[in-house]
């Protein structure tokens, strides 16, 4: 297993390989070769705005990671979601007050450059989006556009090499110099079509790639329709929702998709019109029913962080219970006293980098978690992984079959987390084709689950891994088929007890927290966590999930709420249709047999 650094390391050998590569261009703005090299021999813990930064500008989606890191880390991320959330929320008083926290945060103070750039980027969204100045926001984001990439204009991009974050900061220029007059429509509708053609050649991963360029696309088509040439401009943002469906995201879809159907009227579009219409109300109902009316959908910096991040302290107190030891066990095995280990475990101490190999060989922790990435060892693989979800939503499961099969010859199956993946897969696609039972699939879930992650014992505090949350979620899937509702509620409460020992990121709790609400309301029938599920799911911009949590909620309500139940069973069928999920069929089975064989209903 590779560290942050060497993961970070393989990147730059892989973009070394292009003829315009320099290391030089890739720390611009950003950091030092001296803080460069502390990350890459691993004698650092990073800002993680920088990291992010970093394998952006290296063409791949920070998206894809689990850390295991100091407090502070998830602090600062911490302190930027309820920023962002509050320049969503229009809320003056709480934004002024997080940008103030956010600046005076001195954890990483040797990135002075990115802490700079964020504090300007802030500046300019709170003096847009709350005091309503686009002048005074147009300064600012000049200003952090400046501090990491000095000298850029809309004709040298391709001299430089640029993160998903600072294309964002040039579409709010975009933006704002389209508020203020400050350049002409066609000067800046080029410059827009200079940073889309950045990113087809600059950054290869294709999730990154959907979270840019529909925001890219809305702006064209609201440059384009100001304009007067409708018809592109539905076209521009068609395009750009057509790839958040393609990968489940909800981010950015009710602008394209409110220009879409207020001048999509006679245009030739790729699908019905209709369907446009039916997604966009979907959105506004469920957004004017479950958001914050204040909440805003059309800001180009919404929050996409969706890395997941575990409080170290609280990781090392969980494993060491986990594994039934006791911190005189932990400090013999680690040539230290028991009161460092207390340390460790209060997060007053983080181990060194010496010493942190020999704490997570004692807890059977992979080394390579400390601030690097989830499961395989490099990008490439991850990326394998990703599209084996998307082939066995679209039930391609042959193809599935192969592409399991290429990713286990390549990673390393005796560690923990690749061998949990490769289990989960392969049951997953057994139960899909037919050619596993539940029954079997339990058995050996159950078992590995004993072995590595035993949630029925009392002693387990911290919330699992993602790829333990994987198993767990299939056994939740098993149980469910079986019928062993009981087993599946009991398993749902342990669970979601263990996150009650750790802070959980709103983001998180869309990625692995919702996983147990949702199983909350299927089996408890809990109506109160369909709302909690739904809000957490629209406060993301993620659709993924959303429509088989509203499913769930129609079939328990059919009995006593039958029009209520329809209601929910066509809103699940039309968020499956929006993010092209697996549940069409299912869902118009549903509808056909639940409602329109019975003309009363």
């Amino acid at each position: 297993m590779l560290t942050i650094g060497q993961q970070v390391e393989q990147l730059i050998n892989e973009k070394a390989k292009d003829r315009d590569f320099s290391e030089r261009k890739l720390t611009l703005g950003i950091c030092s070769k001296t803080s460069l090299f502390k990350l890459l021999n691993g004698s650092t813990v990073s800002d993680p705005r920088f990291l992010k930064i970093l394998i952006q500008r290296l063409g791949k989606s920070p998206n894809k990671l689990e850390f295991i890191v100091p407090k502070e880390y998830i602090d600062l991320v911490y302190l930027q979601q309820l920023f962002d959330d509050s320049i969503d929320r229009r809320d003056e008083a709480k934004a002024l007050e997080l940008k103030r926290q956010i600046d005076e945060f001195s954890a990483f103070d040797d990135y002075k450059n990115i802490k700079h750039m964020y504090s300007f980027r802030n500046e300019a969204a709170y003096e847009y989006y709350i005091k309503q100045d686009p002048a005074r926001a147009l300064t600012c984001i000049r200003q952090a556009i400046e501090i990491t990439a000095p000298g850029i204009n809309g004709s040298n991009l391709q001299d430089y090499m640029l993160s998903t974050i600072e294309l964002e900061n040039i579409l709010f220029l975009c933006l704002m110099a389209t508020e203020t007059g400050a350049k002409t429509g066609d000067s800046i509708r080029q410059q827009i079509d200079t940073v889309l053609s950045y990113i087809e050649q600059h950054i290869s991963d294709q999730e990154e790639q959907a979270y840019i360029v529909p925001k890219v696309k809305w702006l064209s088509g609201i440059l384009l329709l100001k304009a007067g040439e409708k018809q592109k401009a539905v076209m521009e943002c068609s395009t750009g929702l057509e790839l958040l469906r393609k990968h489940g995201l909800l981010q950015m879809s009710l602008p394209l998709l409110k220009v879409i159907t207020e001048h999509g009227q006679g245009c030739d579009l790729p699908d019905p019109i209709e369907d446009y219409h039916e997604y966009k109300d979907l959105i506004e109902k469920l957004s004017e029913k479950y958001m914050d009316p204040k909440a805003n959908f059309d800001s180009l910096f919404l929050n996409t962080e969706r890395a997941v991040y575990h409080y170290e302290a609280e990781v090392y107190r969980g494993q060491r219970l986990l594994k039934q030891l006791t911190q005189d066990n932990i400090a013999d095995f680690t040539d230290s006293s028991s009161d460092i280990v207390s340390r460790y475990e209060t997060g007053k101490r983080s181990p060194r980098q010496k010493n942190y190999s020999k704490l997570a060989n004692a807890l059977e922790i992979d080394y390579s978690k400390q601030g690097t990435f989830l499961i395989s060892k490099s990008f490439q693989l991850l990326e394998e992984e990703r599209a084996i979800t998307s082939l066995l939503i679209y039930e391609k499961y042959n193809l599935a079959e192969e592409k399991l099969e290429a990713l286990s010859s390549r990673i390393d199956s005796s560690i923990c987390s690749n061998h949990i993946l490769l289990t989960v897969y392969k049951n997953h696609i057994g139960l899909l084709n037919g050619t596993l039972t539940p029954e079997t699939v339990l058995k050996e879930d159950l078992s590995l689950l004993d072995e590595i992650y035993p949630i029925h014992r009392s002693e387990v505090e911290r919330p699992p891994f993602l790829a333990e949350n994987g198993l767990v979620t299939q056994v939740y899937s098993c149980y469910g088929k079986l019928g062993m509702k009981d087993e599946a509620s009991n398993l749902c409460d342990r669970v979601a007890k263990t996150f009650e020992h750790s802070y959980v990121p709103k983001t998180l709790q869309q990625r692995t927290a919702n996983v147990h609400i949702s199983n909350r309301t299927r089996y408890h029938k809990d109506y109160a966590f369909v709302k909690t599920a739904i809000t957490q799911r629209l406060e993301c911009r993620n659709l993924n999930g959303l429509d088989m949590i509203l499913s769930s909620h129609a079939v328990h309500i059919y009995q006593t709420d039958n029009a209520l139940s329809a209601e929910y069973a066509t809103m699940s069928l039309t968020a499956a249709k929006l993010r092209k999920g697996p549940n069409i069929i299912r869902g118009k089975k549903f509808l056909e047999k639940r409602y329109l064989s019975n003309p009363q209903s």
